[in-house]
């Protein structure tokens, strides 16, 4: 068998033979290298690719190293190519961000014919890097002319309208996958050198604390709840049996500032460009006793954005410390309830908690140890129904400690952001995970309520997270003329700008923009 496949490698792959079957192995094999790019196979850019590997096939080195090169990025990454497209800030960002333990929970869930898909390209290249092709008179020089065409029709097509030829604006996606991948990669740069300031940079606020209405604020940050799958918004089964039942203000068209937990919340919780105006160094400046209890990791010098947020908290815990996997980390958000207890029963005046659950972070059977009351579509749908339900029956816990104390508090519950379904083809392998192309990515559950709430208010007006420090500034009654006051937030008044969204290349665009995502 050994001999049978040297022998054919020899005398087929490596011959000079059978040039028209070798073209179209190389080009079958880059149009599934151009998807494992993230980008959708062209035609003419598969062609282009092909003739330009024809023309260097003769330099063996270049030729190998080509294929190589581009065939191992592809098999890499064609899961998060399907999943999330090509290169973004935000899939930077979470790369950079993740750990062993969300690391092996994203590989969890991708199915595992997406890793046939990348073995095949993996195959493919083998095959393609052994190719010698027949040298026929003038191909070579035809090849080189078809690539250079194509290499140039954009660019020269943006010359009319720039004056000036850019070859990085090339339709080919290995030349556009390295383009964005390195510039995502600048960006994310950026922004841990503004992180790494944050740590030192002294914040611009200068608050009036006018006459506070509660003396103890709690903001409970959820994470990766989708509002159309609670009950309180419509869902069919009940896992929002504390929200259906409590009084208080409810937004119904609330949307968070982006679809991933670093840039929602660093955008959510802080003024837009500048961490260090952000909520907890407000508070702290207007007098308040200031608490960050959080269930998200804490990773000392590479702490995330938000992390470090919560390090300028007065008293702040992490239930995970270190490399997040350790043996005292949890999965539970109910370890944090006797840090919850402790910070609401300290006699002192002003406090604002900030509570940051793990929620219903996938994988969703991780939140819940695969327990699950209902069955829905699949185990890990059925799973983060739980968790919704765990982080509802926590809030009740919350607001039954605070009623204990008969003082006048307000607690306000939103999520980071919502998920999309994936592997919808297959319902019994039907998962949740991170996305940024629908709707539900943004539309999140928001409420608040106080110990003197009587009834159910209902905003109905859009509100994104964008404006959040503007309607924190009303809940709270710190005021800061560096904080837009130009609408009234909790209202049904209309407001400007509450459609806008961070997507994951940290631009702002319209969220309308995006389709909703069709039901199951």
């Amino acid at each position: 068998m050994k001999n049978l496949i040297k022998h054919f490698i020899k005398n087929k792959i490596a011959s000079n033979e059978y040039f028209l079957p070798k073209i179209i192995l190389l080009f079958i094999t880059f149009s599934f290298i151009h998807y494992g790019l993230g980008y959708q196979p062209k035609f003419i850019y598969t062609i282009g690719v092909v003739a330009f590997l024809v023309f260097i096939n003769r330099v063996k080195f270049l030729y190998i190293s080509f294929v190589w090169i581009f065939t191992i990025i592809s098999t890499i990454y064609l899961p998060i190519a399907i999943l999330y497209g090509s290169p973004s800030f935000n899939i930077l960002a979470s790369l950079f961000y993740t750990n062993k333990d969300e690391a092996i929970g994203f590989l969890s869930l991708i199915p595992y014919y997406y890793y046939l898909f990348s073995l095949l390209i993996l195959l493919l290249g083998v095959f393609c890097s052994l190719l010698k092709i027949k040298k026929i008179k003038y191909v070579s020089l035809i090849s080189f002319i078809i690539f250079l065409v194509i290499l140039l029709s954009t660019p020269i097509k943006d010359y009319r309208k720039e004056s000036s030829i850019n070859i990085l604006n090339s339709g080919y996606p290995e030349i556009k996958f390295i383009k964005e991948f390195y510039y995502s990669l600048v960006e994310l740069n950026n922004e841990n050198s503004k992180l790494e300031k944050l740590i030192y940079q002294k914040d611009d606020f200068n608050p009036v604390n006018s006459k506070n209405k509660y003396n103890t604020y709690v903001m409970v940050i959820g994470e990766s709840a989708r509002r159309d799958l609670m009950n309180f918004y419509g869902f069919h089964i009940n896992n929002t049996p504390f929200m259906n039942t409590i009084n208080g203000i409810f937004f119904t068209n609330y949307i968070s500032a982006g679809a991933s937990t670093n840039i929602s919340l660093s955008n959510t919780i802080a003024i837009k460009g500048n961490l260090s105006n952000n909520i907890v160094s407000l508070a702290n400046k207007a007098g308040f006793n200031t608490y960050w209890l959080s269930n998200q990791g804490s990773l000392g010098i590479f702490d995330t954005p938000i992390a470090s947020m919560g390090k300028k908290a007065n008293k702040y815990h992490f239930l995970k410390k270190g490399d997040y996997d350790n043996s005292t980390n949890s999965s539970n958000d109910t370890g944090l309830l006797p840090f919850i207890k402790t910070a609401i029963n300290d006699n002192k005046k002003n406090k604002l908690i900030i509570i940051h659950l793990m929620g219903s972070h996938p994988p969703a059977c991780n939140r819940t140890n695969d327990y699950y009351e209902i069955f829905y579509k699949s185990k890990d749908v059925s799973c983060y129904i739980q968790s919704i339900k765990e982080t509802d029956n926590l809030l009740s816990k919350i607001y039954n400690e605070l009623s204990l104390t008969k003082t006048k508090w307000s607690m306000m519950y939103f999520s980071d952001h919502g998920l999309s379904y994936a592997n919808r083809n297959d319902i019994q392998q039907l998962r949740i995970m991170h996305g940024s192309s629908y709707r539900q990515n943004y539309e999140i559950p928001f409420f608040i309520t106080s110990y003197d709430s009587k009834e159910k208010i209902y905003i109905k007006e859009k509100r994104s997270a964008l404006s959040f420090m503007s309607l924190f500034s009303e809940w709270t009654g710190i005021d800061d003329k560096i904080i837009d006051k130009k609408c009234h937030m909790i209202s049904n008044d209309k407001c400007e700008n509450q459609n806008n969204v961070i997507n994951f290349h940290n631009k702002v665009i319209n969220y309308l923009e995006f389709p909703i995502e069709k039901s199951i």
